[in-house]
């Protein structure tokens, strides 16, 4: 999912915990991906 957001145009804000926040240029909204040791992401959150 990491890859997917980064190959879109958004960039790695800053890492919280288990959270990479992502942010986008002329965007006010942050995403924010778990990652969580390597692990797939549910099908819901996906």
């Amino acid at each position: 999912m990491c890859r997917l957001v980064e190959a879109n145009g958004w960039s790695l804000r800053h890492i919280n915990s288990s959270h990479h926040i992502y942010g986008k240029a002329g965007e006010l909204k942050a995403s924010s991906i778990p990652v969580h040791g390597g692990k797939s992401l549910k099908p819901g959150l996906a």
